[in-house]
């Protein structure tokens, strides 16, 4: 999802916690996809510091934007936070989709809802206007105020055309906020070149969207993180972090830190204090959390309680290794064959128990078993073809 935002001196932006900002006047308070504390993605992403709350004023909030679905930008432990801080009325605002299970639950914790028709410009209030721009399961925001414009890419890859239809929209963005770290698989985790490719990959989008957009500055953004569990934490050495940035981006860039009011001009004032704080927070002392023991019974009881209807183009039988399991799993989807076997056939993964229990069990297990990168890839294209499949039955 992606946001635009312009707004006079009278509005202020502050950043909150990975991906979530306030914006803020004397009246209104406004809040982007907040994550304020807790581990998402089946519990293999951490915050890198817990949000403090005294950073927001829950008396002027009045709107909460949603750029999308996951767990880190739509979380529901933080919503019902909120909930029990505040003493008014707070819109959800996401965009419109088929499936209402979003705006069900939403409403069900206490809020109103409402949803963005994509493209259309829509007034929140006196002076703050918004556009929405949904790109596959992500969107972007545009939030316009008097004379500034904020285009904040959040994890968003915009199409060409939708980069086209935001610069022919905003011939001048202030500030662009983006996505600059890593943020799934890449890569197994013995493959050191391919983790290296990514690491250059996500630099080289951020030049390519720069080059495009050609914004006053670049706030980095929406990756204040840790890989967290066993088979995942391997990331870390590989993650992108502003000091990098610093040193790999040539283009005006603002480092904030928790709770900074995002500038816009002397734009660079505070970088140097901010990559030295941001270090020694990457540095600091993290959690490893063991995957949870799961029974096979658990697990093939899971699938069989897996509908997927009269879909002809569920995969062939395949075969799943797992990290803490001596046995393989065999998963015949078509015949509901589900049983742990020692056998020499070739498997398509090697996951953990947890992993993949959370694969059947949940209609969003693919793209959060993906997200999470607790896996080795052991035949690329079959193992894809399951996971796109898999997700394909979510309706969104």
């Amino acid at each position: 999802y992606i946001i635009l935002l312009k707004v006079t001196s009278l509005y202020k932006i502050k950043f909150i916690n990975h991906a979530c900002m306030m914006i803020e006047d004397e009246k209104h308070a406004i809040l982007v996809d907040p994550w304020f504390t807790g581990k998402v993605f089946n519990d293999s992403w951490s915050l890198l510091r817990d949000t403090d709350l005294s950073l927001i004023n829950f008396d002027k909030l009045s709107h909460i934007f949603i750029s999308h679905e996951h767990p880190d930008h739509l979380h529901w432990a933080t919503l019902k936070k909120i909930q029990e801080y505040s003493n008014k009325q707070i819109f959800v605002v996401s965009i419109k989709r088929e499936n209402k299970n979003i705006k069900e639950a939403v409403q069900k914790i206490g809020f109103k809802h409402a949803e963005l028709l994509a493209g259309r410009r829509t007034k929140i209030t006196d002076r703050l206007w918004v556009s929405q721009f949904p790109t596959g399961h992500d969107s972007a925001f545009v939030f316009e105020a008097d004379d500034k414009v904020i285009l904040n890419q959040n994890d968003c890859k915009l199409s060409r055309e939708q980069c086209f239809l935001i610069k022919q929209k905003y011939k001048k963005i202030d500030l662009w906020l983006m996505q600059f770290g890593l943020a799934g698989y890449y890569a197994n985790s013995n493959d050191k070149q391919g983790l290296k490719d990514a690491k250059q990959k996500h630099i080289n989008l951020i030049n390519t969207y720069y080059d495009f957009f050609k914004p006053s500055c670049f706030v980095p953004f929406a990756s204040y993180v840790y890989f967290c569990k066993k088979y995942n934490y391997f990331l870390n050495e590989w993650q992108v972090t502003p000091a990098e940035i610093s040193e790999r981006c040539v283009m005006p860039t603002q480092f904030v830190f928790y709770g900074d009011e995002i500038l816009y001009e002397n734009y660079e004032s505070r970088n140097d204090e901010n990559i030295i704080k941001w270090s020694d927070t990457y540095d600091s002392k993290k959690e490893i959390l063991a995957p949870k023991k799961i029974d096979n019974v658990e697990i093939i009881k899971a699938f069989k309680n897996f509908t997927f209807g009269n879909d002809y183009s569920v995969p062939e039988k395949f075969y799943i290794e797992l990290f803490d399991n001596d046995k393989i799993f065999l998963c015949d989807l078509k015949n509901k064959n589900y049983n742990f076997i020692h056998t020499s056939e070739k498997a398509i993964v090697r996951t953990s128990m947890e992993e993949l229990l959370c694969f059947v069990k949940y209609p969003w297990g693919a793209d959060t078993l993906n997200i999470t990168s607790c896996f080795d890839m052991l035949d690329k294209q079959k193992f894809k073809n399951v996971l796109m499949w898999k997700d394909s039955l979510y309706k969104r």
